[in-house]
Formats: C-alpha cells, sequence, structure tokens
C-alpha cells in the first residue's frame, strides 16, 4: 500500500507561509475614491512584496467606514505599473481605465452591489521632464 502527502503538505506550506498574499507585502501608495452617496470608497494602490521589489497596482471597493486593508484587490490586480484612473457614475457604479501595458490578473465586474466597467487605453510611455517651466504649471 502506498501513501501519498504531497498534496496536503504542499497546500499546508502555502497558506502557512502566506504565499498566496498579503503578510509579506506593503501598500507603497493608496489613494481614495468615495463613491456619490459615501457608502463604498473605491481604493487605488500599489503593493510590494516581499518576493519581489516590483510594484503591483490594486484597485478595491470596500464599505467607506473601513480602512484599506493590505490584500490584493478585489476589483483589478496588474502585476506591472501602470496608470490606472476609477470614476464613480453613480453609487453602485464605477469605471476603471488602464494603460494597456500587458499584465492585468484580475478584473472583476461585479464587486458587491457594484458593477464595474473597464477600458483599456493605448500604452504610452512615461516621459520625465528635465526641465520645469513655471508657466506650464
Amino acid at each position: 500500500m502506498r501513501w501519498s502527502f504531497d498534496a496536503p503538505i504542499l497546500s499546508i506550506w502555502f497558506v502557512a507561509t502566506g504565499c498566496f498574499d498579503g503578510n509579506r507585502c506593503e501598500i507603497a501608495d493608496s489613494m481614495a475614491f468615495p463613491a456619490p452617496g459615501g457608502e463604498s470608497t473605491a481604493w487605488v494602490y500599489s503593493r510590494t512584496c516581499s518576493d519581489s521589489d516590483e510594484l503591483s497596482i490594486h484597485v478595491a471597493i470596500q464599505p467607506s467606514d473601513l480602512d484599506l486593508s493590505n490584500a490584493r484587490g478585489n476589483v483589478f490586480n496588474s502585476s506591472v505599473e501602470r496608470t490606472v484612473l476609477v470614476e464613480w457614475s453613480g453609487p453602485a457604479a464605477m469605471s476603471v481605465r488602464f494603460d494597456d501595458s500587458g499584465g492585468v490578473y484580475w478584473a472583476d465586474s461585479q464587486v458587491g452591489e457594484v458593477a464595474v466597467s473597464f477600458e483599456a487605453l493605448p500604452h504610452r510611455p512615461h516621459k520625465k521632464r528635465l526641465e520645469t517651466d513655471e508657466s506650464e504649471l
């Protein structure tokens, strides 16, 4: 008789080490966008995890009375740094626009009562300004 414990041991290892999520991640930057009526808040934030030094971009919707958690976004996750624009069109409708630079690995069109639409915009490389003309500010 042969017994195999590989699957249960691997499952316990992933849960115990937190490889699936935020125990080893930190929020690097965040911005809140309250919904009309104020019941929900959309958060756009970046995280870094100890597995790599790269930023990942997230969008999460949660009740306005809660602080941002360190979990992955429940609306949108991206494995690359990108521009993300969030806009509420009502208390239960939100759009997410993002530059199409690849690496989207989660996008959910319904989070609780909120319907979410997505639009990928053409990717434009970021340009650094070497000089600033104050009249342009």
